[in-house]
This record gives C-alpha cells, sequence and structure tokens, in this order.
C-alpha cells in the first residue's frame, strides 16, 4: 500500500483521504513514451535493429546481462527489434534533483525510466538516444534477470554495445544502484 507523504492534504483529488494505494498508476499516467522525441526513437531504433543482426548477439548480451540469461528471452527481444518494434518503458520526465542529480534512472519497481528535463533541454538527440539506451538497458536487466541486478553497470554497457562503442573496465566494476524518492515511491 502507498501512502501520501507527509504534509499531503488530507483529502487527495482521488478522495482517498490520505491513503494512496495507485500511486504506481499515478505516475505512470504521468509518464509519455514520447517524451524523447522521434528523432531519439529513430536512432534508438536503427541501433538496436543493427543490434539484433548481430551474429554473435546472444554472447554479447551475456556479456553485459550475465551468462544465467535465457536464449529465447533474448531471440525474442531481438526479433521485435530486427521488426523495429522497439518498445520502450514508460519515460517520465522530472528533475535533476529527484534522481540523486543523475542524468537518467530505471525504476524496475515501477516499470518507468526517468530523464533528467536538465539533460534533455542542453543535450544533442544521440546523447539523449544513448541515456535512454542505458536506462533501457537497466529494464532489459530487470526482464532477464529479474531482481537480481547484473555486476557492473549493465545499463551503460548495453548502451556501449548498441551504439558500437567499447566496454570499458569502470562499466565492469560500477555500482549502479541508487535509491531516489519520487512522488512518495522509492
Amino acid at each position: 500500500e502507498w501512502f501520501a507523504p507527509r504534509g499531503a492534504p488530507e483529502n487527495l483529488p482521488d478522495g482517498s483521504k490520505g491513503k494512496r494505494t495507485d500511486m504506481a498508476k499515478d505516475l505512470l499516467n504521468s509518464a509519455s513514451p514520447t517524451a524523447i522525441g522521434p528523432a531519439v526513437e529513430s536512432l534508438i531504433t536503427d541501433w538496436l535493429r543493427h543490434l539484433a543482426a548481430s551474429p554473435g548477439l546472444f554472447a554479447e548480451m551475456q556479456e553485459v546481462f550475465g551468462s544465467d540469461i535465457r536464449r529465447s528471452a533474448v531471440n525474442a527481444v531481438a526479433r521485435s527489434w530486427l521488426e523495429g518494434d522497439v518498445t520502450l518503458p514508460p519515460i517520465r520526465v522530472v528533475e535533476a534533483s529527484a534522481i540523486g542529480g543523475a542524468n537518467g534512472a530505471w525504476s524496475a519497481e515501477l516499470g518507468l525510466i526517468l530523464l533528467a528535463r536538465e539533460i534533455l533541454d542542453s543535450q544533442s538527440d544521440i546523447a539523449i538516444a544513448r541515456l535512454v539506451l542505458e536506462e533501457y538497458g537497466h529494464s532489459l536487466d530487470t526482464l532477464f534477470n529479474g531482481s537480481n541486478d547484473a555486476p557492473g553497470d549493465e545499463g551503460a554497457m548495453f548502451a556501449a554495445l548498441a551504439t558500437g562503442s567499447a566496454i570499458d573496465a569502470a562499466m565492469r566494476s560500477e555500482d549502479d544502484s541508487a535509491q531516489v524518492l519520487i512522488d512518495g515511491v522509492t
């Protein structure tokens, strides 16, 4: 059960008198899959289509997400990418301070990518697409591994893999976990 943050009005807009059982639904309703724009979506689709065509895709994905991932799960995702069907999780734009000063974050609990407004206002489409791919990589880790977070920064490694960049030692050893509070949800 979700509860309204301390100091919230006694009667919330949904009439729940302070109890908030639909917080995740509200966050998802405020999320927009088009927050990134068609140019960024096109870059992501192109990069993922190219990645899906790689003959060594499964081994590359194991390098990023661990050796225990299922080939059938990777193949299912890759098939959709090859067809140009890239279904990103919902994206919500927030202030960077809401996500600990980060450029982006993945909330497995809410199934939501969070992007810092400041980044969207100041970066190129390519930089934004790489950031979205990084957070999408974290969502794939949730898909492939459940609550067992792959070692290192699998989001950064996935973005590097998808864009043809090198995966470096820092990505492999980084602790990429953090807790943030969004609308009373951790």
